[in-house]
């Protein structure tokens, strides 16, 4: 059986990727998911999201959608969702209400995903550690904001947008260590881009990590990734440039007793967040190890140099393998049948995935 998958996607090129389009992906990119959508035996429809008029165009031409691959951040005609952390909800609303499914979490959960301040309340609500944190608001006064900061929390924090992801915003001076620092700090974001509000959090200065995490009924949680303390802030220049093992960073097998604690923590993340397919987390200790969830990510990046990849294939799962696992579980969770060439990639997925599906089941 055959599906018609819509391939959903901001594209630029790549001298173009960077500050706001910093999420979009490359043509290389958008082509190695399409094969990898195709070599699961489904016939695929790529777009390059722009506008809603312009996606109904596009539906309006071809045959009817079983199911929408989304990994678009929001429209390139409105740069702003692209950041704001309003444009994977929007997009998924908008499918929904043609009729058509789509991977990864659902609208509402995206946008927890997207609000940093809503995610660590819900984490928090679930016990689950996050930095000790308060949100400040541009659109009030400043200075009683930044005075209750320092009642709740000791220097040093760290500073970030409440919206958007790929570390936006943050860069080496989002550490700051005393009030005129912090002040700087706040008069940069709210030039950038629009920011209106900021999260301001407990700096942890332990090590980072950062997990994969697929499934829905059945978990998988992927070798975390443990960076170097010589790494520094992870920004998203720094993400861009990609992964390599063995440069700064360490993967995390299940046969390391430190992939239990974060495994667990990984899990329980994704069922307090509501989290489907597929999820992507940093975890980050304090100086006496203690660790804290810092960020979700549900439209991590697919690149095939990117963190989640370089996870998957420390468990021996191909690039191929890893896309259609995605679609798998999507596809079983909207009550779709899957053909049998994807059913035969599932079968060697999981042969490959056993011992990490074991140990979080």
């Amino acid at each position: 059986m055959s599906h018609n998958i819509l391939f959903v996607f901001n594209r630029v090129p790549t001298s173009e990727k960077k500050g706001i389009w910093s999420e979009c992906v490359s043509s290389k990119t958008v082509s190695a998911i399409s094969m990898a959508l195709r070599e699961g035996g489904n016939q695929v429809f790529p777009l390059n999201a722009r506008n809603f008029e312009q996606m109904d165009k596009f539906l309006g031409h071809i045959p009817p959608i079983d199911l929408a691959f989304v990994i678009a951040e929001g429209l390139l005609d409105s740069p702003e969702t692209l950041y704001n952390g309003t444009g994977c909800a929007l997009i998924r609303t908008f499918l929904e209400s043609r009729g058509i499914p789509s991977t990864h979490s659902p609208a509402d959960k995206m946008e927890v995903c997207r609000n940093k301040a809503l995610t660590y309340e819900i984490l928090n609500q679930h016990g689950i550690p996050v930095p000790p944190n308060s949100r400040i608001t541009f659109s009030t006064p400043l200075q009683p904001q930044i005075a209750m900061v320092e009642q709740l929390i000791d220097y040093p924090l760290f500073i970030k947008p409440v919206a958007g992801g790929n570390s936006l915003g943050i860069d080496e001076n989002s550490v700051v260590r005393n009030r005129r620092q912090l002040e700087r700090r706040i008069a940069t974001l709210a030039e950038e881009l629009n920011y209106t509000e900021i999260i301001v959090e407990k700096y942890l200065e332990g090590q980072e990590y950062t997990v994969g995490i697929l499934g829905n009924i059945s978990k998988t949680v992927l070798p975390p990734i443990a960076f170097s303390l010589d790494t520094g802030i992870r920004t998203s220049h720094a993400k861009r440039k990609g992964l390599k093992a063995g440069e700064d960073l360490e993967l995390i097998t299940c046969h390391d007793l430190r992939f239990f604690r974060l495994a667990e923590l990984a899990r329980r993340t994704f069922e307090a967040i509501g989290a489907a397919d597929v999820l992507r987390l940093d975890i980050k200790a304090n100086h006496d190890g203690q660790l804290y969830v810092i960020d979700v990510n549900g439209t991590p990046s697919l690149s095939t140099s990117a963190s989640l990849f370089l996870m998957a294939r420390e468990t021996g799962l191909t690039f191929i393998e890893l896309i259609n696992l995605i679609v798998y579980e999507a596809m079983i969770r909207h009550g779709l049948t899957p053909g049998p060439k994807l059913e035969d990639i599932i079968v060697k997925c999981l042969g490959k995935l056993n011992a990490y599906r074991q140990e979080v089941a």
